[in-house]
């Protein structure tokens, strides 16, 4: 997971339009799925709200 998130970090550096998770099928395991899933959209969607209202000092 720490891996997924620094790629997410990354990629929202650039403008982010939306995105989508797919695939989450937590009646198979513990509900491990679905907190995962929430957390990866959480950070998804605090990476775009905080790169998209940080100031932009290119010229």
């Amino acid at each position: 997971p720490f891996i997924l998130h620094e790629l997410i970090a990354e990629v929202c550096k650039k403008r982010v339009v939306g995105f989508d998770l797919v695939e989450v099928t937590p009646n198979y395991d513990s509900g491990a799925t679905a907190l995962q899933a929430s957390r990866t959209i959480f950070e998804t969607l605090c990476c775009i709200e905080r790169n998209r209202t940080a100031p932009s000092f290119t010229g």
